[in-house]
């Protein structure tokens, strides 16, 4: 059965729009008011607020801690759908393909986490970046880029150009993927962006940017006027971020700062941000900027929402909502709709075997084979060889085989589907693991 975000929230309609192009003439800008905010959205506003509270006096920074609390908030927020991941290597960074159903094997969204630059990985974004991909029909690859004070300023910079040099060798083309990110990996998005137009790389087909951080001087007008209202990020503590980040480069360096860069020639780019945040500023200087370098820019901003509200999906209405928008977006603005490619079924399918095959580091054409016990086998090896992957090997060979089912889609012939499943069986047997009961 088909689902979409619109069945799991109310429809946004609800949601009133108020244009204000009068502030940003080339650019679309959208006030997302609401009279009376959701009760789940008060809830967790309530919470928040609490917890805010409770900490308002702990102005120091503490890495470790931060690092824990945003792992255990990827267990709390969960995606709305049911998603595949499996650990990957990109230029030799780590991270994960995410595959939500129904997606699109052509579209893929290069996710760059947010967490100050210190904090943040594949599992603490993973659901955020899978509802995102489920609403857009994509696919996901999330990375681990390094983290500061470890490695400081330039080096995630340096880990999402790799990423995204492996994504156009091996997986797509640049107009088949949209570069997004949110807090700190929405800055490092913009950043990325303006990286690959100075080194005369393809741009992707567009980009997302969620309460973007993008200004690591903290010298917007926000910082100040939501600093009572915003009960996620605490000012002292990000400043504290920004020069372990740093280091040594200056604030004002337009690949740390992106809102000082020149953003000519950028791709079509959404951002989102909640009224409430003191990163509100950081979001309409980059709007006007980007306006002013004849970028197509969409800037959003949701009243009452607190930072990166798109995290807890599973819980508030507005969540989804703000997500459905940004598929919507992402989807208008592909480029190479697969509608207009006549590639046979054949041809697509023998495609799909090489290229599935040399992206998970499996044995040639493993899943072309006959023989479902064969399949199986081939599976058992290399998960059990791998060094890259972190779960135990029985996971670690099903994934890889949800992963392929899923990635080809319709593009799967029945017999071969039937034979997929029937390595399913046979994988469970060599491990001595029971069917699970429907």
């Amino acid at each position: 059965m088909k689902k979409t975000l619109a069945l799991l929230g109310p429809p946004l309609n609800a949601i009133g729009l108020f244009h204000t192009n009068f502030l940003f003439p080339r650019a679309t800008v959208e006030v997302m008011k609401k009279k009376i905010l959701s009760w789940q959205a008060r809830t967790l506003r309530s919470l928040l607020y609490v917890k805010n509270l409770l900490h308002q006096n702990e102005d120091q920074l503490d890495v470790e801690g931060g690092r824990a609390n945003l792992e255990l908030a990827g267990e709390f927020y969960r995606p709305i759908v049911h998603i595949d991941y499996l650990d990957i290597l990109a230029n030799g960074v780590p991270g994960e393909w995410i595959i939500p159903e129904g997606a699109e094997t052509e579209y893929i969204i290069l996710y760059l986490h947010g967490g100050s630059y210190s904090a943040g990985s594949s599992h603490s974004h993973r659901a955020l970046a899978g509802n995102i991909a489920y609403a857009a029909k994509a696919r996901a690859l999330t990375i681990d880029y390094r983290l500061a004070p470890e490695h400081p300023y330039p080096a995630a910079l340096e880990d999402a150009l790799a990423a995204y040099e492996w994504l156009i060798e091996k997986h797509a083309k640049p107009e088949q993927i949209t570069v997004a990110g949110d807090s700190a990996g929405g800055g490092l998005t913009i950043a990325l962006l303006v990286a690959l137009r100075e080194r005369d790389i393809p741009m992707p087909a567009s980009a997302v940017v969620l309460s973007p951080w993008t200004d690591l001087t903290a010298s917007g007008e926000s910082w100040q006027t939501n600093a009572e209202a915003d009960y996620v990020i605490n000012g002292e503590s990000l400043r504290v971020s920004a020069q372990l980040y740093l280091d040594s480069a200056d604030p004002r360096d337009p690949l740390a700062s992106p809102v000082y860069a020149n953003l000519a020639g950028l791709p079509p780019l959404l951002i989102q941000v909640g009224s409430d945040e003191i990163l509100l500023s950081d979001s309409t200087h980059l709007a006007e900027h980007a306006r002013r370098a004849d970028v197509d820019v969409t800037l959003e901003i949701w009243d009452g929402m607190q930072h990166v509200w798109h995290f807890a999906a599973n819980l508030v209405p507005e969540a989804r909502q703000a997500i459905e928008k940004i598929g919507e977006f992402i989807m208008a603005k592909k480029k190479d709709k697969p509608d207009n490619r006549k590639e046979s079924q054949s041809n697509l399918w023998s495609k799909h075997v090489t290229e599935t095959s040399n992206a998970l580091d499996l044995e040639p054409k493993v899943f072309a084979q006959d023989d479902p016990r064969r399949i199986a086998q081939s599976l058992k090896r290399s998960a059990e060889r791998s060094k890259r992957r972190k779960s135990e090997p029985f996971r670690s060979a099903m994934s890889m085989l949800n992963l392929y089912i899923n990635r080809a889609g319709k593009k799967l012939p029945k017999e071969r589907r039937d034979r997929l499943e029937a390595a399913k069986d046979e994988l469970r047997a060599l491990y001595g693991r029971p069917r699970q009961k429907s």
